[in-house]
């Protein structure tokens, strides 16, 4: 963590994205075929990791009753860099975020756990966090590769409309 971090203890996003680059091998060493661990088993893949890391950084942006706006939207971008490392672009063995599955369930937890740490301060939901959103939104595939394709477009129907409201609400709000 020192390594993508400065000095301030805050990340420093060009030394996330140049240490997570090194996971992106062109399925030499992360294959796509790794089962998730068991519940009972502690998270060993990088995506687990990565997706952990990312969500504690967003959940601990409310303190006591107080979120910084810097903090929410550095959040926010580490997450988004996340994704946008799992998009699909490349093809899938070149991302992090191997299964469709798990993009969506990433992308739907950040929104989830945005509202919480938000808790109804619509002040907090700047265009730059409603941006990286939408950026992480967008990075989802039109379609699963695999598993329930009507699920994943309902789930994935279902985020839209949910952030067609929040930026319908903003907006209205004035």
């Amino acid at each position: 963590i020192q390594a993508i971090t400065n000095d301030g203890g805050a990340l420093n996003l060009a030394a996330l994205r140049g240490h997570l680059s090194q996971f992106s091998d062109h399925g030499r060493l992360l294959n796509a075929g790794w089962s998730t661990p068991k519940p009972s088993e502690p998270a060993n893949t990088v995506e687990d990791d990565l997706i952990g890391v990312c969500l504690s950084r967003l959940r601990q942006c409310r303190h006591r009753d107080s979120v910084h706006p810097a903090a929410l939207l550095q959040a926010l971008s580490i997450c988004c860099e996340v994704v946008t490392l799992g998009r699909t672009t490349g093809g899938e063995t070149d991302r992090v975020v191997k299964s469709d599955a798990v993009l969506l369930d990433f992308v739907e937890e950040v929104f989830k756990v945005l509202l919480e740490v938000v808790d109804g301060d619509w002040s907090l939901l700047l265009r730059e966090v409603l941006q990286k959103i939408w950026a992480m939104y967008e990075t989802l595939p039109s379609s699963a590769a695999n598993g329930s394709k009507d699920t994943y477009q309902e789930r994935t129907g279902s985020l839209y409309f949910k952030l067609v409201l929040i930026q319908l609400v903003i907006k209205w709000r004035g």
